[in-house]
């Protein structure tokens, strides 16, 4: 998240790409349908997505709370808070059960992408997050060592303990950690990361969202970080299938195949994504003509 700054361009049209007219985009969902939009009306203000303060734990290293955009958007912790909850100023290290000291403290460009993302202000300049009204509360779970980055399962427990008694010092319910946001993962499964992400959501309502990876798996059928909070209804797994390469293609190359008993290869798969390829679904249905070798046959056919 760049600091606020006369130099910086407006970015905003390219922030989100549902409302992405640009050649980044080709065309935006959102002048097809307004609910596909993911931009911020009105960001903070009346009218806005959020009516109102919604609290996120940012499990990650520190979030740079120095950072124009984040400086009023990092849960600042009061002295009493600080003692009764053993955090510090700005947040929780969950790395070592309770060392504050700012040097126990490891501030990272990662935490702060991730806690921009959520919440940066719009200051009309660069770039804001996607909720208005977030409040970012900052949880150390990667260790102090810098250029390292580890992150073990006992520092996560921790950090999800620190939000039972983060929530349960809370007068109010609306003061609670609402979301817990964990851009980070591993190859590993825990039993007891799915018992603590039960235990803050039954006990709270609190939502937790973790990262799944960007790279076209299914994460059912493998195991991955996630994989043992399949049925937890208080997590949220995020992932990405790879819309722009070989998954598409390899779905195109398979729908035709089963439909048609036609078998195309990659480069007509690729030229019917680029024709009538789309990530959503369109009112009317788009077709294209192609050819390739008929499976009953083995001769050359014509399908669309």
């Amino acid at each position: 998240v760049p600091a606020a700054d006369s130099t910086v361009a407006d970015l905003t049209p390219l922030q989100w790409s549902h409302t992405n007219n640009t050649t980044v985009r080709t065309s935006s969902m959102a002048d097809q349908d307004p609910s596909h939009s993911a931009n911020v009306p009105n960001f903070g203000a009346t009218g806005s997505n959020m009516d109102q303060e919604v609290r996120v734990a940012v499990f990650d290293s520190l979030v740079d709370y120095t950072n124009p955009d984040l400086a009023n958007v990092v849960y600042h912790f009061s002295a009493d808070e600080m003692n009764s909850l053993g955090c510090g100023e700005w947040g929780y290290n969950a790395t070592n059960d309770g060392g504050q000291a700012a040097s126990d403290f490891r501030v990272d460009n990662h935490a702060t992408h991730c806690a921009g993302i959520i919440g940066a202000e719009w200051d009309g300049k660069g770039v804001s997050g996607a909720a208005s009204k977030a409040r970012i509360v900052s949880i150390q779970v990667s260790d102090a060592v810098p250029g390292k980055g580890w992150i073990k399962y006992d520092s996560l427990l921790r950090g999800f303990a620190f939000v039972d008694k983060f929530n349960k010092n809370c007068a109010n319910d609306a003061d609670k950690i609402r979301v817990c946001s964990l851009s980070i993962g591993t190859a590993q499964a825990s039993r007891a990361m799915d018992a603590a992400v039960r235990a803050v959501g039954s006990e709270h309502g609190t939502v937790s969202v973790f990262s799944a990876g960007n790279d076209a798996t299914c994460n059912d059928s493998i195991v991955r970080f996630t994989s043992t909070l399949r049925q937890n209804p208080y997590a949220l797994a995020v992932a990405s299938i790879d819309t722009a390469g070989d998954a598409f293609d390899d779905a195109i190359i398979q729908y035709i195949r089963e439909h048609s008993q036609v078998l195309i290869g990659s480069q007509t798969a690729e030229e019917v994504k680029m024709a009538i390829g789309c990530v959503y679904p369109k009112p009317e249905t788009a077709t294209v003509d192609v050819k390739g070798r008929c499976l009953m046959t083995g001769l050359p056919r014509m399908t669309s």
